[in-house]
C-alpha cells in the first residue's frame, strides 16, 4: 500500500539524496512527510484491520524543470 504525496514544481529544479530533498534551491521536508504520513495510514489501518498493514509514502512531483537524484 502506498500514501502518494503530489507536489507542483512546474519549471522548477527539483533535487535529492537520500533522505534530503530541495525544490529551488531550498531544502524542504517532503520526504520526512511522506514518511510520517505512510506511518500514519499504517497505524489507522493496521487498528482498523486487526491486521499489520504496511505502508510506503511516495512524493510525485509534478512537471519539474529537472530532476537529480544523487542517491
Amino acid at each position: 500500500m502506498f500514501t502518494l504525496n503530489t507536489k507542483n514544481h512546474a519549471g522548477q529544479s527539483v533535487w535529492v539524496a537520500g533522505r534530503t530533498s530541495m525544490m529551488c534551491g531550498k531544502k524542504q521536508r517532503r520526504l520526512y512527510n511522506a514518511s510520517q504520513e505512510a506511518a500514519l495510514a499504517a497505524k489507522l489501518l493496521t487498528r482498523g484491520t486487526n491486521a499489520p498493514i504496511e505502508v510506503t509514502g511516495v512524493v510525485v512531483v509534478v512537471t519539474p524543470k529537472n530532476l537529480t537524484v544523487r542517491e
